[in-house]
């Protein structure tokens, strides 16, 4: 089986080294810098910026914009979305062959886009909206993870009405700033000695205030229509 280098040096011979960066720790696994999968930061490193999901996802199909009809992303369905020339710019010669790719490759070919399928589900009598979560600063990784370092994509969170109410009752533990919203990997930046939580749960609390953020808890109505 061919290392992660081997593979990236299919399409980038002119970086094999010896080179500065390719010390004993990360020689044989350009992964531990780079994230080809999920980087929209020069050179595909793994720090990542805010455009993480819209480095696949047209702005159209992005949780953080209008929704369609149909309550999901975009106007239609969210695969269409899905910048499959990206895709392809590598895996039209990495893992060509894959069995796991045939319906990127089948998309590619014809046009038609690739069946999306929902990992994440709520109960039908539920209602959740994205866009209000989104535009008061809660982040994708509150309810889905780190999808950015998944092979393949998982539901990580409950999503039970006892999780949904106890983000309710603090929203300061999930707020952030709206720029920071798609920043998986952000995390307040604590003040002195305070703790990565704490420094959380003051910046949350000063945003909750300042956005007038009173999530229902006790109002049926607020989930179930």
């Amino acid at each position: 089986r061919a290392t992660v280098n081997e593979t990236c040096y299919e399409c980038h011979a002119e970086k094999r080294g010896p080179f500065l960066w390719e010390h004993a720790p990360v020689a044989e696994n350009c992964a531990n810098c780079h994230a080809p999968h999920g980087s929209t930061s020069p050179g595909m490193l793994t720090a990542r910026g805010p455009l993480l999901c819209q480095s696949c996802h047209s702005q159209q199909g992005h949780p953080s914009f209008a929704y369609g009809p149909s309550g999901l992303p975009g106007n239609s369905s969210p695969s269409t979305s899905l910048a499959l020339g990206s895709c392809m710019n590598c895996h039209s010669q990495v893992q060509k062959d894959n069995p796991k790719l045939a319906p990127l490759r089948e998309a590619w070919a014809t046009g038609k886009p690739v069946e999306w399928v929902q990992i994440h589900k709520t109960p039908d009598h539920a209602y959740f909206n994205h866009s209000v979560h989104i535009n008061r600063g809660v982040s994708c990784v509150s309810c889905h993870g780190r999808v950015d370092q998944m092979d393949v994509v998982s539901q990580e969170k409950s999503l039970s009405m006892d999780w949904c109410l106890t983000c309710h009752r603090a929203p300061e533990t999930a707020l952030r700033p709206l720029d920071k919203v798609t920043d998986l990997g952000w995390h307040a930046k604590p003040q002195g000695k305070e703790s990565i939580e704490q420094a959380q749960l003051n910046l949350g609390q000063k945003l909750k205030d300042q956005r007038g953020i009173n999530p229902p808890v006790s109002n049926c109505a607020g989930c179930h229509r």
